[in-house]
Formats: structure tokens, C-alpha cells, sequence
């Protein structure tokens, strides 16, 4: 009898340092996305009840700039590398909050911000491989 041996790469062509910059330059762009929201709802008129579509307004932003960023540098499997990097974004956001709030529970909003940033960081990604970089002025 003959066997034959199926070899599976998983996630073949994933970057993870790539996927690391980007999540981390997100988490930055939300960073001071949600300080200048705050700052908005602090000093103006705006409803406080604002603030859960200001967050998910600055998620998607974030992580299609952080995965557009870094895919304009690595030019290759931006779709893949923008999921990823989406998946590793709204699990350290799913983290956090669970230890800020002592709740660990998955609700419909927790699966719905997870398609969204999936969609988002593979729209960034994509975005990112298409763009045609600027030629230097000498």
C-alpha cells in the first residue's frame, strides 16, 4: 500500500512581523483617534452615548491605515496579512476588555466587530499591495 504524505502550510504566506507592525500602528491610530474623540465629547455638546460608534469609527480607520501602511511596504498577500492582522487587533481589544472588566463573555457585538475588522484589515491589505509607490524627485 502506498501513503502519500500532504504537506499543509498554514497561513502560507503571512508576514508575521508585517502583521505585528500593523497591529501595533492600528493600536496607535486608535489610540489618539479615541483621545480626540474623548476630548470632542469632553468639551462639546456631543451625546456620550456617541462614543461606542466613535470606537468602532476609529477600529475600522485604524486598521485599514495600519494594514494599508505596512502592506505598501510588503507588497504581497495584503488580503491575507489585513484578516490576520484584523483577527490579532480585535483579539488584544477582546483581551484588554475582558480584564478591564472582569467579564469574559462573547456576545453578538463581539462577533460583529471580528467580521468587521476582518473585513477591514483585508480591505487595507489589498489596498496597500494595489497602490503604485511615488518615483523620487532627484
Amino acid at each position: 500500500m502506498k501513503t502519500s504524505v500532504v504537506s499543509v502550510k498554514f497561513l502560507d504566506g503571512t508576514k508575521y512581523s508585517c502583521v505585528i507592525k500593523s497591529v501595533v500602528l492600528a493600536y496607535s491610530i486608535t489610540f489618539i483617534l479615541l483621545a480626540i474623540f474623548s476630548a470632542l465629547l469632553t468639551y462639546t455638546n456631543l451625546p456620550e452615548g456617541l462614543m461606542g460608534v466613535l470606537a468602532v469609527i476609529s477600529a475600522i480607520f485604524s486598521l485599514w491605515a495600519g494594514t494599508l501602511i505596512v502592506a505598501k511596504k510588503n507588497r504581497t498577500h495584503g488580503w491575507l496579512n489585513g484578516m490576520v492582522s484584523g483577527f490579532f487587533y480585535i483579539l488584544g481589544l477582546y483581551i484588554l476588555s475582558a480584564i478591564v472588566y472582569n467579564n469574559y463573555g462573547v456576545t453578538i457585538s463581539t462577533f460583529v466587530m471580528l467580521i468587521v475588522c476582518l473585513i477591514s484589515g483585508a480591505i487595507g491589505g489589498i489596498a496597500g499591495v494595489n497602490t503604485k509607490e511615488r518615483k523620487k524627485r532627484k
